[in-house]
């Protein structure tokens, strides 16, 4: 959820207003399957992952799933899990 928002076709409709050429991008949820593991599952948002395809922001920050915590690099985006976390988690 995000904007008061669910998962699908509302929260698509909000990351369709993303504007090309994003420097930065901030949001609390991580796209799916891009640093959002917690116990075994993947719990980022489908439609984030293809609205960040499709903007290709230089840098997505996010945090909300503390166990993934660190970073990842696509060929244009630095995805950055900036969650704190309790435990030490060895960088990814």
């Amino acid at each position: 959820m995000a904007f008061g928002r669910t998962r699908g076709v509302e929260l698509k409709a909000e990351w369709e207003r993303l504007p090309c050429g994003l420097g930065v991008l901030m949001t609390h949820t991580p796209p799916f399957g891009i640093l959002d593991e917690s116990r075994g599952k993947r719990l980022g948002c489908e439609e984030l992952l293809r609205a960040t395809k499709a903007v290709k922001p230089a840098v997505h920050v996010f945090g909300h799933i503390h166990a993934g915590y660190g970073t990842q690099s696509s060929t244009r985006t630095l995805f950055v899990n900036a969650s704190s976390a309790r435990e030490h988690h060895a960088e990814k």
